[in-house]
């Protein structure tokens, strides 16, 4: 069964999915059964920390991007920085300066400067390619020009095959051709609006491997809209 919490900030939706959770614990679901995935590491510890367990058996009460980083067996010397992508633009004569966001927020996501980078990246979080995203003509004509989006891409990708490294969404399109997943008796998933499709393809996949899913989050408003986030489909 799926379940929805829809509401704007401040009306309990999380404390609703914290108590959905302690209730399957309290009934003897367990531990490795359930799952809670949150945004941001510090939202999945503060779950972890209303429980009435121990932290260390909550193993899969993490971020989704940390999920898939766990099942593909990956080190962080397999994931691209922010450095891999100042390298890709001095190579096609693009300054581009990223900001390690994500390790002071604990987010995946990495922010930058470069509209070209930021477009390449919503359209993988979209799933869809450079062109389809180009052509929906959301972005600044006088900004982005398809000739260099499409050279970038093309150096982005030939990069990441040479130095075998993945980004972060290529981690969750890797999850999702994994044949073998955990099975779980319950999933929790916060803040769904923020879903990009992408993410939505996995829940996907997910629903073949679970019994229950809780999902929480506010239809009219979506953090992560810039970077593709499919709030419609929440």
């Amino acid at each position: 069964m799926i379940y929805k919490y829809f509401g704007p900030p401040g009306t309990g939706k999380t404390h609703k999915l914290i108590s959905r959770a302690k209730a399957y614990i309290r009934i003897g679901t367990p531990l490795d059964k359930i799952a809670y995935f949150a945004f941001t590491k510090k939202a999945a510890d503060v779950a972890k920390n209303r429980m009435p367990v121990d932290n260390d058996k909550l193993y899969y009460f993490r971020t989704i991007h940390s999920f898939a980083f766990d099942q593909l067996q990956l080190n962080t010397k397999k994931v691209m920085q922010g450095e891999d992508y100042t390298k890709i633009g001095k190579k096609v004569n693009l300054r581009v300066k990223y900001f390690d966001k994500y390790n002071k927020e604990e987010k995946f996501y990495l922010d930058n400067d470069s509209p070209y980078f930021q477009m390449i990246g919503r359209a993988m979080n979209r799933d869809v390619t450079p062109r389809e995203e180009f052509d929906r003509n959301e972005h600044n004509t006088k900004e982005i020009r398809w000739p260099l989006l499409k050279n970038i891409s093309d150096n982005l990708i030939e990069y990441k095959r040479v130095k075998k490294k993945l980004d972060f969404n290529d981690m969750i399109s890797r999850l999702i051709d994994k044949k073998d997943l955990p099975k779980f008796k319950v999933i929790f998933i916060d803040e769904a609006q923020d879903l990009s499709p992408l993410q939505w393809k996995l829940f996907d996949k997910l629903k073949e491997y679970t019994e229950d899913i809780y999902l929480a989050g506010d239809d009219d408003q979506a953090i992560f809209a810039w970077a593709g986030a499919d709030v419609n489909r929440f």
